[in-house]
């Protein structure tokens, strides 16, 4: 961990500054108000302002995130940090585990099984464990990681916690939601190495494959023409 924080540059800690107000009394002298309901969470080490947040939000510091790695996959052989990072400027963190075997597809298309933790320090990120094939390293990459977590919670896919619980009290049942997440990569190991071996047998049927992926991702394409909006969808398909 401490060699991670090193290297990512996340060897800083998250401080709480109280928020104030500036209001002019009659006499023209500015009065400072404390605004009690919300902080400014900050960082340690240039004091850049992350974000303004609740009172009730804790912080998970970059080190708890990267212990809580550690502690989660205490029980695992041979796991050890991928990568780890920060965006814009320290608001989303992450570190990437490796877990599991690779899973081969085809000849020598190899996926290597990972669990992400990922953390934000502004409360629209909360504290979330998802396994992925995204190996990730950049903004694009965390995006693609964390694209549709609410749907992979709820699937049992995923698990979060929020920034008004302990991590140390959530580790076993992170632990567990890990577990039970990384059946449904080797399932999805078994579908992708199904998919290898599906051979198109004509221009029908990938063009029928095109637009089963195109309407998933933008909607159906128009039939008739009856606006710009139809049109624009219709040239862009």
């Amino acid at each position: 961990v401490d060699e991670a924080l090193k290297l990512a540059g996340l060897e800083w800690d998250v401080i709480q500054s109280p928020l104030y107000t500036l209001l002019e009394g009659e006499d023209g002298e500015m009065t400072r108000m404390p605004i009690e309901s919300h902080v400014a969470n900050m960082r340690s080490d240039n004091n850049h302002l992350l974000a303004v947040v609740g009172k009730d939000y804790k912080p998970v510091q970059n080190r708890q995130l990267g212990q809580f790695v550690l502690e989660v996959a205490e029980e695992a052989d041979g796991v050890e940090i991928e990568s780890a990072g920060s965006i814009r400027n320290g608001e989303n963190v992450w570190f990437l585990a490796r877990a599991g075997s690779m899973i081969t597809v085809g000849k020598n298309d190899e996926l290597q099984p990972y669990v992400m933790f990922t953390n934000g320090h502004t409360g629209k990120l909360s504290c979330w464990v998802v396994p992925t094939c995204v190996r990730v390293v950049c903004r694009n990459t965390h995006s693609a990681a964390v694209k549709g977590l609410d749907k992979k919670e709820r699937s049992g896919q995923a698990f979060n916690f929020r920034h008004t619980q302990s991590v140390g009290d959530r580790v076993s049942a992170a632990r567990d939601a890990i577990v039970a997440s990384m059946k449904g990569l080797e399932i999805y190991g078994e579908f992708a190495k199904a998919a290898a071996k599906q051979q198109f047998t004509g221009e029908v049927q990938l063009r029928d494959f095109f637009m089963d992926v195109y309407t998933a991702s933008w909607g159906k394409v128009p039939t008739e023409i009856r606006s710009k909006q139809d049109q624009r969808s219709y040239d862009r398909a």
